[in-house]
């Protein structure tokens, strides 16, 4: 007879805190993510565009940061309950390590932006450097959903939809990355620097909110179920 794995409280209580830390993470995440857009659209509208983007800019920095630490905690979490060399530690470390530099570098361009350090130049290369990070970091975080899926054994028709969602959203991460990519080289090079920066952030940030408020909801639902 197999014998019953036992949960020490001890146990009980690290994976709770790990996912509160998740939660946060993932809605500060989205809090970020949706003042990008709220920024973004103002400016838009030539309300202080230069300053709009340059702030925009450092809000979605500080997402792409709060990303990358639920991200370590969801990979933390999951590692705690199935450790069978399912997926590979290098491609964590390049996922996590591609969202916190995209994030330390996109703030830091962002507040020099604000200063007035030629924001017509460092905002595009944020913006193409926010592009290069969701493709990175695209491949980890939807492999991480899918052994999230995977370890809490759900209905197999359930699951497999949910796969197909997840794999979904990753080819629509790649895709926003793409995008951006292109406005910031098209900004670089003095075609509508800071309307395309603009639209840059404001898709960018869209990704980030979108992101963020799911996983957010997902985690509160564990909680709530659980």
């Amino acid at each position: 007879m197999a014998k019953a794995e036992q949960i020490y409280p001890s146990d009980i209580e690290q994976v709770e805190k790990t996912a509160k830390i998740i939660s946060t993470g993932s809605l500060a995440e989205g809090l970020a993510g949706g003042a990008a857009v709220a920024l973004s659209i103002i400016g838009l509208a030539n309300i202080y565009s230069v300053m709009m983007v340059a702030i925009a800019t450092t809000a979605i920095g500080a997402s792409l940061l709060f990303e990358g630490g639920a991200v370590a905690a969801r990979y933390s979490n999951l590692l705690s309950k199935v450790s069978h060399g399912k997926f590979q530690t290098s491609e964590m470390g390049v996922g996590i390590t591609a969202e916190f530099l995209g994030g330390v570098a996109g703030a830091t361009l962002g507040i020099l932006a604000i200063l007035g350090v030629v924001p017509t130049v460092l905002v595009p290369v944020a913006v193409l450097t926010f592009g290069a990070t969701l493709i990175f970091s695209s491949g980890i975080t939807s492999r991480l959903s899918v052994l999230e899926i995977s370890e809490r054994k759900e209905n197999p028709e359930f699951a497999e939809i949910a796969r197909e969602a997840v794999n979904a959203a990753a080819v629509v991460q790649v895709m926003v990355g793409l995008v951006a990519i292109v406005l910031g080289i098209l900004a670089l090079i003095n075609i509508a620097p800071v309307a395309l920066s603009l639209v840059g952030t404001l898709i960018v940030g869209a990704a980030g909110f979108i992101d963020g408020t799911a996983i957010s909801a997902r985690m509160v639902s564990l909680f709530q179920n659980g």
